[in-house]
């Protein structure tokens, strides 16, 4: 008797503005997922400029390499145009 109470209940046009509200609800958190609004805490997450180029290399004293620079050349662009190399970043 009550399955049936709750079966009678059930309109064909409740379903659909639920139906509605779900695809809206998730196309939104989709969009904002790809979209990168997911923050990721830079202290927790994040690389300073040595950590990077342990695990991802750097351009400074590569053999062969025309983009190449001397680790003199590296110390001082970092120092000049990069600066905060102690700063944690995320993302690129």
């Amino acid at each position: 008797k009550a399955c049936q109470k709750e079966l009678d209940a059930i309109s064909l046009e409740r379903l659909k503005d639920n139906a509605d509200a779900f695809c809206d609800d998730f196309c939104k958190a989709l969009k904002d997922t790809i979209q990168g609004s997911i923050i990721a805490p830079a202290n927790s997450y994040g690389e300073t400029l040595e950590q990077e180029n342990l695990a991802a290399g750097s351009f400074a004293d590569i053999q062969g390499c025309p983009m190449s620079v001397s680790e003199r050349t590296w110390e001082h662009l970092l120092q000049a145009e990069v600066g905060n190399t102690q700063h944690r970043l995320y993302g690129g």
